[in-house]
């Protein structure tokens, strides 16, 4: 099961909880300064990578 969902949206990347691991992970590990959108943290493109390997590491499922 895919625990967050990786959206390309030019210079913005959208990373998308699809379970409660994924949004719980996204909350505890990202700064409560960036910006969530329609339900997604937004956070620019140089940020996605970095966060989603992390996020694997971790053990979350990870859709790109």
């Amino acid at each position: 099961m895919i625990d967050v969902r990786v959206l390309n949206r030019g210079t913005l990347y959208l990373l998308m909880p699809v379970t409660d691991a994924g949004r719980n992970w996204l909350v505890a590990n990202t700064s409560s300064a960036w910006k969530w959108l329609s339900g997604s943290l937004a956070v620019a493109k140089s940020y996605a990578g970095p966060i989603v390997d992390i996020m694997v590491a971790d053990g979350l499922n990870v859709e790109v």
